[in-house]
């Protein structure tokens, strides 16, 4: 992959089953994000990966996932609720991500 754009920003999770994650100003290729307060999680999605994405738990063993990212977007990606296993948007924890286009 050959990103030209990247973009830094944050969001509150809100335990919905979808959250747009929008005004990144791209279609990300790939998106990193980052449990802010419990440093629980970190969850890694890229266009190469259908409808998986990648979680490395803190201190646990790495998971391959669905529901965690469940797509890039145009300005933006969205997250799911990880249909009971960890995810990115536990309600009022605080993410950071990377997005890289």
């Amino acid at each position: 992959l050959s990103f030209g754009k990247a973009a830094i920003g944050t969001y509150t999770g809100d335990a919905a089953a979808t959250k747009a994650i929008t005004g990144v100003g791209f279609s990300p290729k790939a998106v990193i994000i980052y449990e802010m307060v419990t440093n629980k999680n970190i969850i890694l999605k890229s266009t190469f990966d259908g409808t998986k994405s990648f979680v490395q738990p803190n201190g646990g063993a790495s998971l391959y996932v669905d529901d965690q990212v469940i797509s890039l977007d145009t300005d933006g990606f969205t997250v799911g609720d990880g249909s009971g296993s960890s995810n990115c948007s536990n309600e009022a924890q605080a993410y950071v991500y990377l997005a890289l286009g």
